[in-house]
């Protein structure tokens, strides 16, 4: 059965948006594609086990598995610092 909704603004300005940019004919076309999205991620988070997760999440914490943001970030920073910066960009 047809339903009626109010969008806030913000999602009305990125239905016009992308309408605009030729991206959707209309918003319902917009709409229904959003709410396939929203179906398909839903199925995707029916199927994970989040204790799991985070029991994983803990073990690794608690075993030392698990890498700072400095070991992670450190490295690649010190990296690209090195790269020469391409003349003109």
């Amino acid at each position: 059965m047809p339903r009626t909704v109010t969008l806030d603004a913000e999602s009305e300005r990125l239905i016009e948006s992308l309408m605009r940019d030729g991206r959707y004919a209309s918003a319902e076309e917009a709409v229904r594609d959003a709410l396939r999205a929203l179906e398909a991620e839903e199925a995707m988070l029916e199927g994970l086990d989040v204790e799991a997760i985070r029991r994983s999440i803990e073990e690794n914490r608690r075993d030392g598995a698990l890498l700072t943001e400095e070991e992670v970030f450190g490295p690649l920073e010190a990296k690209y610092r090195a790269v020469p910066e391409r003349a003109g960009e």
